[in-house]
Parts: structure tokens; sequence; C-alpha cells
């Protein structure tokens, strides 16, 4: 059974609570992408907070997968 790796990079926006939403590939083999994507919209993160009032932010990320 061939075996995949590459690097994903995913871009979204982490809302108040925390939640990923807007959650979108910006690169990254095809084959990979889909089941990255849906495992980055299913964290959940520590609010961002900006003068100590949770507040949306948009990053990304890169997560390398090896042996897919």
């Amino acid at each position: 059974m061939p075996r995949f790796s590459g690097t994903v990079i995913i871009a979204f926006e982490i809302a108040k609570d925390g939640k990923v939403r807007h959650a979108m590939t910006v690169s990254g083999p095809r084959l990979l992408q889909a089941p990255v994507l849906t495992a980055v919209k299913q964290w959940t993160f520590k609010p961002y907070l900006l003068s100590g009032k949770p507040t949306i932010v948009a990053t990304s990320i890169s997560l390398t997968v090896s042996n897919f």
C-alpha cells in the first residue's frame, strides 16, 4: 500500500469561543488536504485576548504529514 507524505498549509480564523471557522487549504498535496482540513476544523483553541476580551484572530498553520 503506497504511503504519502507532505506539508499542508491551512488558513483559518479562531473565533471568540476558540473554535475554528472559515478554514481553507492554502497549499499541499491534494491527497492530504481533505483529511488535514477535517482535523483542523475539529480543533479548539484558548481564545485570543485583546485588552482582556476574547477577539477573533486570523492565522495559518503548516502541518507535515508522513506515512498517511
